[in-house]
């Protein structure tokens, strides 16, 4: 049996293999060769014969449908990229306002504490300026700019990641224009998050 099951490919290892897919599996190949129980699942594991697969590979009707799926593919990639696009040039039409304020550092000591209330350390006028550049920073995005608004007009769409930053970039950017003494703070932020960005991506590869 363990020498029979050598030979074997298990669903998941049939549906990584180029060019398969669940329904072309269950067409091509039908019920499994093998049903095998294991330890801990309650449904048994669905084992192939390897030169059964090898041989639907081969198979004028397995690279019909190869291609086929390659085409449905090319044509999904296609459409993401302009419907991406489409949304990309929306948001570059987004108009950014941000309202000033002359007491914004007090502003963003009062909406940070109100939220933070039972932290140990509140926000100050005497806490470190690094800490009150971020706090009123986050506060003007928030409360004196329509981010949030914004990002729920590209939520859900597709390419929206790429619009939450494109959002991000023109906000960051109108703040540091209205508000120029944080405009350091801005660029960091902005650069912390495209870092972030690019781990996920990284990850995600």
């Amino acid at each position: 049996m363990k020498k029979e099951c050598e030979k074997m490919l298990t669903k998941s290892a049939v549906l990584d293999r180029d060019g398969w897919s669940k329904s072309i599996l269950d067409e091509l190949l039908g019920e499994p060769d093998l049903r095998k129980k294991q330890f801990g699942r309650s449904n048994p594991v669905f084992l192939y014969q390897l030169d059964r697969v090898t041989c639907a590979e081969a198979t004028d009707l397995f690279l019909a449908k190869q291609d086929a799926l390659a085409r449905r593919k090319q044509a999904a990639q296609k459409a993401v990229k302009t419907k991406t696009k489409n949304l990309l040039q929306e948001v570059s039409r987004m108009t950014v306002a941000v309202k000033k304020v002359k007491n914004v550092e007090a502003l963003a000591i009062v909406a940070y504490n109100d939220r933070n209330w039972e932290a140990r350390d509140l926000a100050s006028i005497d806490s470190d300026k690094d800490f009150l550049d971020r706090i009123c920073v986050n506060y003007i995005r928030h409360e004196l700019t329509e981010y949030d608004a914004s990002l729920e007009v590209v939520a859900g769409k597709t390419g929206s990641s790429k619009a939450v930053s494109a959002i991000r970039d023109k906000i960051y950017a109108s703040i540091a224009e209205r508000y120029p003494k944080y405009a350091d703070e801005c660029d960091k932020q902005k650069r912390l998050r495209e870092d972030l960005s690019l781990m996920r991506d990284l990850y995600n590869e």
